[in-house]
């Protein structure tokens, strides 16, 4: 009794073959599909300005309006909101702001972005977390999906499977 082989024995051969690259080629397009969601979700908390922060103060209030600045929470030039990045390699991604950024006063916006998300006793600064309710968005939404995902694409580039 002999055995017929069926089908696409070379593609098959060489999925097998560069299973593990390929599921790194797909695991860092994932991880930077997540990184631009992430960022997304950081935006729209910031804009949407989330009932749970605790207000600014009048006298802080009124010294945004005498400086020109916004008046909106977590927005006072701008530099911080656009700002927000995101970067991926093959393992991880980080979404918030590079170390090295800085506002137009010199000072660091990762710092200051670590102020607004834990808050400051010291400076009197209550938290509003944003990064935070971005992360527990995106876990929330089930980032296992957005990489299978990716693999099954992959994998239909390279081998062109239907």
């Amino acid at each position: 009794m002999s055995i017929k082989k069926t089908g696409n024995w070379g593609d098959a051969t060489r999925m097998i073959n560069n299973i593990k690259p390929d599921i790194q080629s797909a695991n860092e397009i994932a991880l930077k599909q997540i990184g631009l969601k992430g960022e997304g979700y950081v935006v729209k908390i910031i804009q949407s300005q989330p009932a749970e922060w605790q207000a600014l103060s009048k006298s802080y209030k009124r010294y945004k309006s005498l400086h020109g600045y916004s008046s909106l929470m977590l927005k006072r030039t701008g530099d911080m909101f656009m700002r927000i990045t995101s970067l991926a390699d093959k393992k991880q991604v980080f979404i918030g702001l590079k170390r090295e950024a800085i506002n137009r006063d010199g000072e660091s916006l990762a710092n200051i972005a670590a102020i607004m998300e834990f808050g400051s006793i010291k400076r009197n600064i209550p938290a509003r977390p944003f990064l935070m309710p971005a992360h527990k968005q995106l876990v929330a939404e089930g980032l296992d999906k957005i990489f299978k995902e990716q693999y099954m694409l992959e994998i239909k580039r390279k081998y062109h499977t239907t």
